[in-house]
């Protein structure tokens, strides 16, 4: 995974190896005396990295606080570590996994938009394997920090609010959001000033109220001190409201790993539509979470389906997303085989390619089409292709969430190419050989229904094959050629 480690761009993901902390983020290791192990720990052994306490089966759990808005738990992973674990931040449990092919210093679970205050966190095992839970760190915000029993509070050094510019329509109503650091400040009383309340009202929770067009500053100031944010805000006429008229997300469905997050993006249309804050639900919150930052992230919690929900506020307009989620128990792919390894078309026909995930039974079976040239030929998500021009290109299949794919040479001819001749030879199982003049049109044709019967495709195509010759003195002969008595074919296109 390319930019990890304070790179310019952080791009860790879930599972990933994680050496270092990204931009953003501040490290604890798992030595850090603010970590409680509770039950029976063992050393390691040899690791990579550092060594690591593993929990023994049974009633072991590490407990901490910290403070800030985010937290990445850094583990690692092995066939035999457990297969989920529950994380539970001031109550709210969420669910991960340790379980897999073997790898250190992971990226087992991350929470983000977390309240920006102390939270208490409890970590512990669900379904064990012969080790309990690992842990190797703990990240957190680059200012934030893990809290000790009997830290104490110190005064605020910094405010700031979760909107610095808005945009509000005549008689509409908005929240700002302050947040005070450190999450441990003795004084988190805040004062809401507006510098001109015949535009502009905000009350002591933060809750601004439009009332008449025109500008004006909101200040959030920490009481007592001379700690300040601001917002701007412009107040436009109702009658400036371009309404919006569609919402469409990025998926329409989901299949997810128990433990693992996705994102869902919405789309909302007219492009200059006024109102563009989209309100996101679950249908079922235990089984499918979700977290909000511009986009909707979303975790699998547990086996069953839900149905996210994107709402432009103010309005019905909606678009939904079904969401299933699959156990880490489940079987996983290991194979996947195309029924073919190549491919002849002509410019404009079309074929469809059957792709076989192994073993039969595997959980993860939603396949990834994707043309290597799709001014050549573009395949569609059912493995349907159409030739779009002469050239060479390749079709490749890959099961969803995986490395494991198969692919297909395509080669298209320009349709012109059918008219012309060709002799096409067959020997026959018992030594003869059969000679047809034909056009290459007929050549495909026969080569298509030979490698359908090869490939045992249910159904495809009569079991014998029929030619026309021209024999004297007959006007003309018919002969039936059975799949099982050819023993190869050729041809010379002339």
């Amino acid at each position: 995974v390319a930019n990890l480690n304070n790179f310019e761009n952080n791009s860790a993901n879930l599972n990933d190896s994680l050496i270092n902390p990204e931009k953003g983020w501040k490290r604890f290791e798992n030595t850090n005396s603010n970590i409680k192990y509770v039950g029976a720990f063992v050393a390691g052994g040899e690791i990579t990295y550092s060594t690591l306490p593993l929990s023994v089966a049974g009633e072991t759990k590490v407990e901490f606080k910290f403070s800030g808005t985010k937290l990445r738990l850094i583990g690692a992973k092995s066939t035999n570590y457990s297969e989920e674990l529950g994380c539970r931040i001031d109550g709210k449990e969420y669910i991960f996994t340790q379980k897999g092919q073997s790898k250190n210093k992971t990226v087992d679970l991350e929470v983000l938009n977390l309240e920006n205050k102390i939270h208490e966190v409890e970590i512990y095992n669900i379904k064990v394997g012969s080790y309990g839970l690992v842990l190797d760190a703990v990240d957190v915000d680059e200012d934030g920090a893990l809290i000790g029993d009997g830290a104490t509070e110190v005064e605020p050094k910094e405010i700031y609010l979760n909107k610095n510019k808005l945009e509000l329509v005549k008689k509409t109503e908005d929240n700002l959001v302050a947040t005070i650091t450190p999450a441990n400040s003795k004084n988190k009383k805040v004062i809401w000033i507006s510098s001109d309340e015949n535009v502009v009202k905000v009350d002591e929770n933060g809750k601004i109220i439009a009332l008449n067009e025109g500008k004006a500053i909101i200040k959030a100031k920490v009481e007592g001190t001379d700690l300040v944010a601001i917002c701007e805000v412009n107040v436009i006429p109702n009658e400036d409201i371009i309404k919006a008229e569609s919402v469409t997300l990025n998926k329409k469905s989901i299949e997810l790993l128990k433990g693992t997050v996705d994102k869902v993006e919405a789309t909302i249309l007219p492009n200059n539509s006024t109102n563009k804050k989209v309100i996101w639900t679950s249908s079922d919150l235990s089984i499918v979470s979700i977290d909000v930052d511009g986009a909707c992230y979303i975790t699998g919690q547990k086996e069953g389906k839900a149905i996210i929900t994107a709402k432009i506020e103010g309005t019905d307009i909606i678009a939904k997303c079904e969401v299933t989620v699959v156990s880490k128990n489940g079987i996983q792919a290991e194979d996947i085989k195309v029924n073919k390894t190549s491919l002849n078309l002509n410019s404009g026909d079309s074929e469809k390619l059957i792709a076989k995930v192994l073993p039969e039974n595997s959980t993860n079976t939603k396949l990834i089409w994707t043309s290597s040239d799709e001014n050549i030929v573009k395949v569609d998500e059912n493995g349907n292709v159409t030739a779009i021009k002469e050239g060479n290109a390749q079709i490749t299949v890959r099961i969803d969430g995986t490395d494991i794919k198969d692919s297909c040479d395509v080669i298209v001819k320009s349709s012109d190419f059918e008219n012309n001749k060709a002799i096409l030879l067959l020997t026959l199982t018992n030594g003869a050989i059969k000679e047809y003049d034909v056009t290459m049109k007929e050549v495909n044709k026969f080569i298509k229904w030979y490698e359908d019967k090869t490939e045992g495709i249910a159904g495809v195509g009569p079991a014998v094959y029929s030619f026309y010759k021209k024999v004297n003195p007959y006007k003309t002969v018919k002969e039936y050629i059975k799949y099982d008595i050819i023993y190869l074919y050729e041809y010379r296109e002339y």
